[in-house]
C-alpha cells in the first residue's frame, strides 16, 4: 500500500510526462522503467533534500555528519576517515545495501522500510556521491589552477 509520500512522489513524476517521452526519444535503447526510475530518483532526493538541507547547501547534511564524525573520531581506523564526506555516504551505501540484503536473505517483511525503498535510497545516495566526488574534482582543478597561477607569479619576479 502507497503512503502520503509515496503518493507524492507519483503526483510529482505525472507532470515530468513531457520530460519522460522526451528522454525516451533521446535514449532509446535502454531498459523500459530506467527513466521513470531516475526521474523517480531526482524527485526523491529533491523532496527529501527539502527536509535535509533546509534551503542551505544542497549536500549540507551530508558534510555536516562527517564534520560532527571527524570532531569524534579518535583517529583513522582500517582507513575509515569519517570526516571524508564520500565515505559517510558510501558507509550509508552499504548501510542500506546490507539491510536490504538481510531482509532477503532471510525473507523477512519490513517494519518500516522494504528493500525496494532501501534501494531507491541506494541509487539516490550513489548519485548524491558522484555529486559530491565531481565537486571535489572542481575544487582540486580549481586550486591546482590557482597553484599554478601563484608559481607563475613567482617565475616572472
Amino acid at each position: 500500500m502507497a503512503d502520503l509520500f509515496d503518493l507524492k512522489v507519483e503526483e510529482e513524476l505525472a507532470k515530468l510526462g513531457a520530460v519522460k517521452e522526451e528522454l525516451k526519444k533521446a535514449c532509446p535503447y535502454g531498459h523500459p522503467l530506467f527513466i521513470d526510475m531516475v526521474l523517480r530518483a531526482t524527485i526523491l532526493h529533491s523532496m527529501k533534500n527539502k527536509d535535509y538541507a533546509g534551503g542551505g547547501a544542497p549536500l549540507g547534511n551530508f558534510t555536516r555528519r562527517s564534520a560532527k564524525a571527524g570532531v569524534y573520531k579518535t583517529g583513522v581506523v582500517n582507513g575509515v576517515d569519517l570526516s571524508d564526506t564520500v565515505q559517510v555516504m558510501l558507509w550509508d551505501v552499504e548501510k542500506q545495501l546490507d539491510a536490504a540484503w538481510w531482509m532477503r536473505v532471510k525473507g523477512n517483511k519490513a517494519a518500516v522500510e522494504g528493500v525496494s525503498k532501501r534501494l531507491w535510497d541506494v541509487a539516490v545516495y550513489a548519485l548524491i556521491t558522484m555529486c559530491l566526488l565531481s565537486d571535489e574534482e572542481t575544487q582540486a582543478a580549481s586550486t591546482e589552477k590557482a597553484m599554478k597561477a601563484v608559481v607563475d607569479e613567482m617565475r616572472v619576479r
